[in-house]
Order: C-alpha cells, then structure tokens, then sequence
C-alpha cells in the first residue's frame, strides 16, 4: 500500500528544549488525523473489524487507545521518501534551527505510538476513542531517503518545514486477514 502524509509548521531537532513531548504529540496528532482518514478509504475500509476486536491491532498504552496502521500484529514494516523542504538555504544541514538527523528523530518520534509514559503530555487524552499512528515503533521503519531543499516561502519561524512523506508498506508475513493489504 503506498499513500503520502504530510505536515506544515515546526520541527524542533531531538534533544533541543524545544523538541519536548507537546511539540512531538501535536506534530503525532496532525498524522492522527490523516492516518484516520486512511482507514475510511480504499482499501482499509474492508478492514473495519480490525478496528473493532479485542484481538485486533488496538493498543491501549497510558490509557489511550492506539491503532497503528504499521505493526508487528500485522506483520507489516514500512519504508518512508522524505522531501523536507526548509527555509535554510541547500547544503546548509548544521543551523540553529537544527540539523537533519535530529529533526527527522523528532519525526519519527511523532510517527509512532508513545513508547513510554514520558512521552506523552498531560493533555494527550483529548481523543476519546482512538488514537491513529502510523508505526507502533519506529524500528519498524526499514527504508528511509531524504531530500531537502529550501522552502521558497516565507516563514514565522526558522523551525518550519514542509514535510512530504510517501509511505510504502510491505508485508514481512503474509496473513490471512490482510491478503488484500499486502
């Protein structure tokens, strides 16, 4: 399967004072939303019942409730082709608004699920059902290329980025109730 995800405004390197859980879990709520919508269209609209069972891909974490679309229970790992487009100018990678590497471990971080009980603000309990993620853990992730350019247009802050993920997931095991994902 192979859809595009994508995201407009602050990306703070990891380990910067900036890059605390409220800016990771609002950057992992814009994707909430996409990923969401993923699940009402083709073609994981006829997997409905995985959303619904006991057994399925839910994951209760922290008392949310997570479903994420790339998971070990599906057998399914996913590579990502990154555009980041920022307002540095090209070949610019070392800036006080962050270097590459770290910026791209606060989008992967905003890509998963929560991993421990720091990770997540006091106010991440604002969607009552389900929370969609992309990735249950990043190391799921087995292919990743990146290419940045320089955004053209104007920006409040030197954070910004434009992000265009293309996602491709791939089976590692084929499974009986998701032959038609794989």
């Amino acid at each position: 399967m192979e859809f595009t995800l994508t995201y407009r405004g602050s990306l703070h390197p990891k380990g910067s004072k900036a890059a605390n859980k409220e800016h990771v879990h609002a950057i992992r709520s814009h994707f909430h939303e996409q990923v969401k919508n993923l699940w009402e269209q083709e073609p994981l609209i006829d997997y409905q019942d995985l959303l619904k069972k006991d057994d399925g891909i839910r994951i209760k974490r922290y008392g949310i409730e997570y479903v994420p679309l790339v998971c070990k229970k599906l057998s399914f790992v996913c590579h990502l082709d990154i555009t980041l487009l920022r307002p540095q100018v090209s070949g610019e990678i070392v800036h006080h608004s962050g270097d590459i590497d770290n910026r791209l471990k606060t989008l992967f971080d905003s890509l998963s699920m929560p991993q421990n009980k720091n990770q997540i603000p006091k106010d991440a309990r604002v969607h009552k059902s389900m929370f969609f993620s992309l990735l249950e853990d990043d190391a799921l992730i087995t292919k990743v290329s990146v290419a940045s350019d320089r955004l053209l247009e104007a920006v409040d802050d030197e954070s910004e980025v434009l992000l265009i993920i293309r996602v491709t997931t791939k089976c590692i095991k084929s499974l009986y109730w998701t032959q038609g994902l794989c």
